[in-house]
């Protein structure tokens, strides 16, 4: 009896430390599988940068190409009407064609290599997002010993809008699309891009759709959580404040007073000039101007009901935290001024030779008045013109100490704009009730 016993006791002795032995296998087999699976995120991250600065140095060849190209057209255009005096120009506007369609050529071939970047840069995300799914199921299956170090922040590039780091989380999500509100004459549609993410040392941001006839907004979060605010990635257009009007039947001030502020080499009140002529070429991509910071107000009134959120205009101080002004002094100290135009609508050369002025840039991007939005780079964050083009209202008082703005007599007005030289700290002030062909707007939410 007892014989039988220790044999029983033996074998499931024996049987313990074979499956104590092949558990032991199996965690050591996993243990490489994590290491090998690491080493590919870290390659793929890399990668992934490498591709994303590439995208980045691609986007200012395109922008190089079109203004080369905007160039021409004026050149080519000139030459026509000169044909038409004299026959001997018909040399020169052939010249002139031929150049044109070799920059258009060129521009198509840039545009592709981009598509291409772009898809690459998604088939990285993907494959990573893939690889930590499976370390997460190691984790799960082994304990924490081996999935310790699935969260570690990926490697992040120095804060530079030409040096885009990979993102935080790069496991790609479907695209939400969720009807939020409706209304009689427009429609708001939700579309969260979590595959298009962005990020700096600081920062991390994600894009927002809600449909065409509203802003982008880019929702930007602090690595410390203490700066969490939804902004609009451009200066609202004309076409996103008209959509307003013809909801609402607002007139702004400058179309009620029948007058605003033009630049002209001097800046003089013209009764003519409002938010629908403000004295130069407008387009609906155009930033809205010859707006007052109440007709600012107004808008965020009619949008905050559109998108069920608490939409408002930025604070100084919120308007120079997003804005990064520290990168575009970064990049003009490392590139020189030269490449001051790639970033930003300023007081450039085609200022100079319209008003005879030398206190202007050393660039040229042909454009003397405010233009369409995004024709720039954009920042690390996302977000176009925030150093030219069109100054921005705040809500914040010139004078601290008032807080209520219907009383304020001047307004912090953020950033430069066409008429002025590129400083990323630039401020001017205003009356709330001021107008002038270089004064815009963009909105933020907080989330």
């Amino acid at each position: 009896m007892f014989s039988s016993r220790l044999s029983k006791l033996i074998c499931f002795s024996i049987f313990l430390l074979l499956d104590s032995l092949s558990t032991a296998s199996a965690a050591k087999s996993a243990q490489q599988d994590v290491a090998e699976l690491r080493s590919q995120n870290n390659q793929l991250n890399e990668q992934l940068f490498n591709t994303r600065s590439t995208l980045i140095a691609l986007q200012a060849e395109v922008i190089k190409v079109r203004i080369e190209l905007k160039n021409l057209d004026s050149e080519y255009d000139l030459a026509r009407e000169l044909v038409e005096v004299d026959s001997d120009y018909i040399d020169i506007v052939n010249d002139l064609k031929n150049q044109k369609d070799k920059l258009e050529t060129l521009l198509s071939v840039k545009s592709r290599l981009l598509v291409k970047k772009e898809t690459e840069l998604n088939t990285i995300a993907t494959q990573i997002g893939q690889n930590e799914k499976q370390l997460e199921v190691y984790a799960v299956r082994y304990g924490t010993d081996i999935g310790a170090d699935i969260n570690a922040t990926p490697m992040l590039a120095q804060e530079s809008s030409h040096e885009l780091a990979p993102p935080q989380s790069l496991a790609p999500e479907p695209r939400i699309k969720q009807n939020i509100q409706q209304h009689s004459r427009s429609e708001v549609v939700v579309t969260k891009e979590t595959d298009n993410i962005l990020a700096n040392s600081r920062f991390s941001a994600t894009k927002y759709s809600f449909g065409e006839q509203f802003p982008t907004f880019i929702e930007i979060t602090s690595i410390d959580q203490q700066f969490r605010l939804g902004v609009s990635d451009t200066e609202i257009t004309v076409e996103q404040f008209q959509l307003f009007q013809s909801e609402t039947r607002y007139r702004s001030e400058s179309q009620r007073s029948g007058g605003c502020n033009i630049f002209n080499y001097e800046t003089k009140r013209s009764k003519q000039a409002n938010s629908e002529s403000p004295g130069y070429r407008q387009t609906n991509t155009h930033p809205i101007v010859c707006v007052s910071l109440f007709d600012a107000i107004k808008y965020t009134q009619w949008l905050s009901k559109k998108l069920n959120r608490n939409v408002r205009l930025p604070t100084r101080s919120e308007w120079f935290t997003f804005a990064t002004p520290h990168e575009m002094i970064a990049l003009e100290k490392q590139n020189g001024m030269t490449d001051n135009c790639l970033h930003a609508n300023i007081r450039d050369q085609a200022f100079a030779n319209k008003f005879s002025d030398d206190s202007t840039e050393i660039c040229n991007d042909r454009s003397i008045y405010p233009e369409p939005v995004k024709m720039k780079l954009p920042s690390s964050l996302g977000l176009y013109n925030l150093y030219g083009n069109a100054r921005e209202w705040t809500m914040s008082c010139w004078d601290d100490a008032i807080k209520n703005l219907w009383v304020c007599p001047a307004v912090h007005i953020a950033g430069g704009s066409a008429y002025f030289k590129l400083n990323p700290a630039k401020e001017t002030r205003g009356g709330p009730d001021g107008v002038s062909n270089d004064v815009s707007f963009r909105v933020v939410y907080e989330l």
